[in-house]
């Protein structure tokens, strides 16, 4: 099996740990698949494993390690950080991933609904206006060195991402797409970016899509920041790419 394309639905909308089960058995039968995309018509933290006996228990150990190309729209709730364990079990599931591509977005109700409004749209404003004034404050405090912070604070289960080990993201992961709304300057969207610039260890390329926010002027100092940073770590010579889309 070649591609797979799977739109899920869920009705009801409260966590109900009984419907992780036949969710994960039935993605199970696309095993053989290289490459697989899911959309989600809920918010993720409806199909996560948070106990690693259970995720054990409803897979079986079994991997989809034929996968190299993973596509993955879906919703998240800003309130539920399961929703990123949800994502954190799909890349243990695909230890042989080279091509991620992620759309994610707020689920209805949160401020994604109403985010074309006049009202909401000067918060957004009003809110990248005080992180410049902080991310300025900040370099003339802490102009350099290891302990500089850049004002992106690790949230939203970004943490525990960090806690696991991913195989995909040692040895394989060399594209990732993040298609997300920035509705705030330290939104899931750029957490997740940075998450990957500084642990996928064999990364090319990068492509960003932040809602035509138009904001790589805002973006782009931290980037550079961040693949300096990677690149010490992995002590590589060569960069990789990070394309903005607008």
């Amino acid at each position: 099996m070649v591609r797979v394309d799977l739109h899920a639905y869920i009705e009801r909308h409260a966590y109900d740990p009984i419907q992780q089960q036949p969710f994960w058995q039935f993605i199970q039968n696309l095993s053989t698949t290289k490459s697989m995309k899911l959309k989600l018509d809920f918010s993720m933290d409806q199909v996560a494993l948070t106990d690693q006996n259970v995720q054990d228990e409803i897979l079986g150990g079994k991997l989809f390690d034929k996968v190299e190309r993973l596509e993955l729209e879906a919703q998240y709730d800003p309130a539920k950080e399961r929703s990123i364990v949800t994502l954190a079990n799909l890349l243990h599931s695909c230890p042989m991933v080279h091509d991620l591509r992620l759309k994610l977005s707020r689920v209805l109700g949160s401020r994604l609904h109403f985010f074309k409004s006049k009202e909401c749209q000067a918060d957004f404003d009003k809110s990248v206006s005080n992180f410049r004034r902080r991310h300025r404050k900040r370099q003339m405090v802490l102009p350099g060195g290891d302990d500089y912070h850049d004002g992106y604070d690790e949230g939203f289960g970004i943490p525990e991402l960090r806690e696991h080990s991913f195989s995909c993201l040692k040895n394989c992961l060399t594209r990732v797409s993040l298609h997300f709304c920035m509705m705030e300057p330290n939104c899931l969207g750029v957490q997740l970016a940075k998450f990957f610039i500084e642990n996928a260890m064999v990364l090319e390329e990068m492509c960003l899509d932040d809602g035509s926010q138009k904001m790589c002027e805002h973006v782009n100092p931290s980037i550079s920041r961040w693949i300096a940073n990677s690149a010490k770590r992995r002590k590589l010579t060569s960069s990789f790419a990070v394309l903005l889309l607008h």
